[in-house]
């Protein structure tokens, strides 16, 4: 059987109670902070977002990264776009966090894009 008691726990809140208050008084004491927010009005808080890199942009940052650190970067690439593995983009400058940002479709389009506007297929057929 469970007896509850109540004046125990009513000593027990006041004393947690108590434990905020002495932080709360500290905070007060160590860093000026005299006052809350207004408890009717809703803050806001803002993060400024990172601008967005375009596809070709990570790309190229990929590549070089890829480059640098001695790896084939389209055997490299062509993994990654294949597997969806991205331990196939090394972390160097962060370039395995940049192409996870980008959809794998997005990449491939990207560079056929690229190809065919700068080969024959983009010129007109027959012309």
């Amino acid at each position: 059987m469970v007896v509850y008691n109540r004046s125990y726990q009513e000593s027990y809140d006041k004393g947690c109670m108590g434990s905020w208050l002495s932080l709360v008084l500290l905070l007060r004491k160590e860093t000026g902070w005299t006052h809350m927010a207004n408890i009717n009005h809703t803050q806001y808080f803002k993060v400024d977002k990172e601008p967005e890199m375009q596809v070709k942009d990570v790309l190229h940052v990929v590549y070089e990264a890829l480059t640098e650190k001695g790896y084939n970067p389209v055997n490299q690439i062509v993994g990654y776009i294949m597997s969806g593995d991205p331990t196939y983009i090394t972390s160097y400058k962060k370039a395995r966090n940049l192409i996870m940002r980008v959809e794998r479709d997005e990449l491939v389009e990207e560079v056929l894009q690229d190809y065919i506007e700068n080969n024959e297929w983009g010129k007109g057929a027959g012309n």
